[in-house]
């Protein structure tokens, strides 16, 4: 807790989040530690974490906990307080675990990896781990090419981790409880389909310095494969999935319940790594989808839903489902969201369904300007599919809509670059033609463009990445072309950092010099731009004697070894190399969903029988629910402790609504065109304050006959309590208005005394207590003297009250500080009050 008031967002480091699971550490199997080499609020909206923490904690004897990659401040404070990294359910330090499984989701985030075993004390590289040291194991997409973590990872799993992970926590265990150790369990996990253990395999190289071929290690098991064949879950409508996600402290990047509808995509985009590893395509019945949108929302108070795939459009019966998820949950104010839409008019009237209960902006990805683009890529739209989706959403009301390009693809031209402009041209006009009149806001586009990064197991993996110089001038080149069109505005991707992401992505084992090079010269969290530092990069691969544009920029001919080559997607190499020639000549290759196979040779015809056939009508026009408006008003009264005092107020405000929610309370929401839940608060929370005297008024739609503080308890997470509540007129005034006094004790862990007395008299009888403020805006000088009414010494702790409609209100860190320094203090609002001049009283 001494780490806690020094760090950002220290909530992120507590664990204790509601829906977490703590098994017990001496009871269970073995022991693993899920590690997300991103900052917590990125690795909280990941589903796999989800999934595999459901299925290890509630479906097998194993235990499964949460590390996140800390933010900055987080790891200076862990080194300058000799910490080791630790995980959230336990608090164990990393060592204690038997795996630490990372998934690799980007490139970008390898330099993270290294980054948290350094912070947890475990040597960096396989060769140097004892026996006894955990295991270090990865999966996910990027494990398709595992080659550059090959001397870092120890153990990598190819394919869907649902039951892999089991099977080899069930081997950890075995081989621990036998009294076996690190040695004896990589040569048994060599038995286990999905499983890869790089160490005993041996890459080698040509004369000119390429990979040529990767050999089994002779003194490897005997039952080493040649080949690692990804898993597939092939039990998807039943695979376990979590009925009470884990609500975290801090807002995440997606803050959603998520129903994962199906795997897999046959669209066939031939830059989409996605769309060839996730084959085959399954589906889950909308029976499954019910039942677990169901338990999601009564057990985390969501307000969005995500229909979460490669392309929801493409689910057999997504029409019915939207409708029935609607009808079911659209009167507690949860909307649907579909984050990814194919772009066609049939995408953009189900997008619009969801504009039932609040307005969303919606995305659109043609992917290239011109016709011929967008069929070397096999995206599969013609540009009169793109206009008509285009005509619909601007049909529907939306005014801003966002569209994803990439540049850079393969065997484009400048002209190319300019339908993109073209294209924009033609979408402007739509939006002027197609726009009710009623609505006056102009149309805006936003264009997002990528650079193109070939990836592994896809199509274009052979082909190479523009040049950095080259992007620059395609880039600018755009930028010129689109510089006319005020309503469009346009933001690129970084072209360093792409490249560095095509260097991983087609990498060899030789990278894990650089990478080890690159972290110790001081890369980390390469995937923030504000810490990415490509000078270092470009100084590791040079004292290495490697060059990043002999892996991004350098054309691969078939036949040729690929580092990865001895990792099956399942996809037929020869099938993707045909779909590379087929893109040289602009030829497209059918959805396989809706028209022949195209013998990709990943599966059969059996999985296409098992979906049904989709319904092509549009479906209804939305219509917009009218909530009840607020009936009565109640005042309650909360107290906030941890870890919840550890919240933002922004976070803390989420906390209680989502708790309102799932309390099932009548509450009363705001009209419009994006419904909010009807609460006032009073002054806002500090972070890192304990409070017995938080206050909230909430609007319900009528008057409540449960017990309120009994009804928010019971779904109340931890820290976060509802003391008392009464019932005041609609009409009473808003609490920030007039709560103007409140009340502080602060325990100092030191002995106070005479001096402390001494201290409080100067301060006392000063005309100023100027002390400095900092923002985002700067540097700001303020004086807190008219605000501190009362000062004194209560045993070993002290009292203050405030008043804070005099000036600049004291805050409590100040006055402690003023007085005591840096001493460790807990603080605690004691009260709040409505104070006059001659007396006060509570609200």
């Amino acid at each position: 807790m001494r780490i806690l008031p020094q760090v950002t967002a220290p909530a992120q480091y507590l664990g204790g989040e509601l829906h977490s699971i703590s098994k017990d550490w001496s009871d269970s199997g073995a022991k693993m530690v899920f590690a997300f080499p991103d900052l917590y609020e990125i690795g909280m909206s990941h589903l796999g974490l989800r999934l595999l923490y459901e299925a290890i904690n509630n479906h097998s004897p194993h235990l499964c906990e949460r590390v996140f990659m800390p933010q900055e401040d987080m790891c200076a404070a862990l080194r300058r307080f000799a910490l080791p990294l630790y995980s959230l359910e336990s608090h164990h330090e990393l060592k204690d675990f038997d795996v630490i499984g990372f998934t690799l989701q980007y490139e970008l985030s390898f330099s993270n990896i290294l980054a948290m075993l350094d912070l947890a004390g475990i040597p960096l590289t396989t060769a140097e781990r004892e026996d006894s040291a955990p295991l270090i194991v990865a999966g996910g997409p990027c494990a398709y090419n595992p080659e550059p973590l090959a001397e870092i990872v120890d153990v990598f799993f190819i394919g869907e981790g649902e039951d892999l992970d089991r099977e080899f926590l069930d081997l950890v265990a075995e081989v621990k409880a036998a009294g076996g150790g690190r040695s004896e369990i990589l040569r048994r996990a060599v038995q286990i389909p999905g499983v890869y253990v790089p160490s005993f395999y041996q890459a080698e190289y040509d004369s000119r310095g390429r990979f040529s071929r990767l050999l089994v290690r002779p003194e490897a098991p005997a039952e080493t494969p040649e080949t690692i064949k990804k898993r597939i879950v092939s039990h998807f409508d039943q695979v376990e999935f979590p009925e009470k996600p884990i609500m975290p402290w801090i807002t995440p990047v997606h803050d959603r319940i998520m129903l994962e509808v199906m795997r897999g995509c046959s669209h066939g985009c031939r830059f989409c790594q996605a769309g060839m590893i996730y084959r085959p395509i399954r589906e889950k019945s909308v029976e499954t989808l019910l039942a677990q949108a169901r338990a999601q929302a009564k057990n985390s108070g969501y307000d969005d839903m995500a229909l979460l795939s490669l392309s929801t459009a493409d689910y057999s019966c997504v029409e019915g489902l939207m409708g029935r998820l609607l009808e079911e949950h659209a009167p507690q104010s949860v909307g649907i969201s579909l984050p990814s839409l194919r772009v066609d008019a049939f995408s953009v009237n189900l997008a619009a369904r969801t504009q039932e209960v609040r307005k969303s902006g919606i995305t659109l990805a043609p992917e290239a300007g011109s016709q011929r683009m967008r069929d070397v890529i096999n995206k599969g739209v013609t540009e009169e599919q793109i206009l008509s989706a285009a005509a619909a959403a601007f049909s529907q009301g939306y005014t801003r809509v966002k569209l994803y390009f990439m540049i850079g693809l393969p065997f484009e031209s400048d002209s190319d670059l300019k339908g993109i402009a073209e294209l924009c041209q033609k979408i402007l006009r739509l939006g002027k033609e197609h726009k009710p009149a009623e609505i006056k806001k102009p149309i805006q586009l936003s264009l997002g463009v990528s650079s193109f990064v070939p990836k592994c197991d896809t199509p274009f993996q052979w082909q190479p990445q523009d040049a950095p110089e080259e992007l620059k001038r395609k880039q600018e080149l755009l930028r010129e072309y689109i510089k006319p069109m005020r309503s469009v505005s346009i933001s690129y991707h970084d072209r360093d950092s792409s490249r560095l992401e095509a260097v991983f992505a087609r990498g060899d084992r030789r990278l894990n010099q650089v990478l080890l090079k690159a972290y110790r010269s001081g890369c980390r969290m390469d995937g923030w731009k504000e810490y990415f530092r490509p000078d270092l990069w470009e100084q590791a691969f040079a004292e290495c004697g490697f060059s990043p544009a002999e892996y991004a920029q350098r054309s691969m001919v078939y036949g040729e070894a690929l580092p990865w080559g001895h990792v099956l997607c399942g996809v037929d190499p020869e099938w993707l190399w045909k779909e590379n020639i087929r893109a040289g000549r602009a030829e497209l290759t059918g959805d396989c969903r809706r028209e022949e196979c195209n013998n990709c040779g990943l599966c059969d015809s059996a999985w296409q029988n098992s979906l049904q056939p989709r319904d092509k009508a549009l479906p209804p026009q939305p219509q917009k629910r009218k909530l009840p408006p607020a009936a009565c008003k109640y005042r309650c009264r909360l107290s906030v402790h941890s870890p919840a005092a550890w919240l933002s107020h922004l976070d803390l405000l989420g906390a209680v609504e989502k708790t309102l929610r799932r309390s099932g309370l009548p509450m009363a929401y705001s009209q419009g065109f994006n419904p909010h839940m009807l609460i006032s608060w009073g002054p806002a929370h500090p972070v890192g304050l304990y409070s017995d005297s938080e206050y909230v008024d909430l609007l319900l739609h009528r008057e409540c006959t449960e017990d309120i503080p009994t009804a928010f308890n019971a779904f109340a997470p931890p820290g976060l309590r509802m003391l008392e509540c009464r019932q005041v007129p609609l009409e009473e005034e808003a609490l920030m208005s007039v709560l103007n006094y409140a009340e502080y004790r602060a325990f100092s862990l030191q002995e106070l005394g005479e001096e402390t007395d001494l201290r409080i008299q100067e301060l006392l009888a000063m005309e100023s207590l100027p002390v400095e403020r900092y923002s985002s805006k700067g540097k700001k000088r303020v004086d807190l003297r008219p605000s501190l009414v009362e000062l004194r010494r209560e045993g070993n702790a002290l009292f203050f009250a405030v008043r804070m409609d005099r000036g600049a209100a004291a805050k409590p860190g100040e006055i402690c500080r003023l007085l005591l320094g840096e001493q460790a203090v807990s603080c605690c609002r004691s009260a709040l009050y409505i104070a006059g001049e001659k007396e006060k009283r509570l609200p």
